[in-house]
């Protein structure tokens, strides 16, 4: 079993939503690094992060503080959130980020653009080593 630890970004901090509220947001950390460094100390090798301002409005408000987790950790980053368009895709694979959520369904098909570009991505997906 492989288990990612999550942090979810906002404003460059780690947060934590209540039951989705963004007016009801607990800040863990100043320092989504840190917090990363916190769980690989702890024997953690994968990290799950959302950028929830990019899950409101496409952008990238944290892709800094993504990279800076990928760079400055042994940690196999994962993100999600607010991914719309391939710039994006390939903003975070350059930062250094080892996997991408897509959600919804939707949305991959037209960052992609075909049915069978998506199926090659899930091939790779699933054929790549966590």
């Amino acid at each position: 079993m492989i288990i990612f630890p999550a942090i979810d970004l906002y404003g460059g901090k780690a947060v934590r939503l209540y039951k989705g509220d963004y007016q009801n947001m607990t800040v863990y950390s100043d320092s989504p690094l840190s917090v990363a460094k916190d769980f690989e100390a702890c024997g953690a090798r994968h990290i799950h992060m959302v950028d929830l301002e990019g899950a409101k409005d496409g952008s990238t408000p944290n892709l800094s503080i993504v990279q800076d987790v990928a760079q400055n950790t042994s940690l196999f980053v994962e993100i999600g959130g607010g991914i719309r368009s391939m710039e994006t895709v390939e903003a975070y694979l350059g930062a250094g980020v080892s996997h991408i959520i897509f959600s919804p369904w939707p949305t991959i098909h037209l960052i992609f653009g075909s049915w069978q570009m998506m199926t090659w991505l899930i091939r790779q997906s699933v054929n790549s080593d966590y």
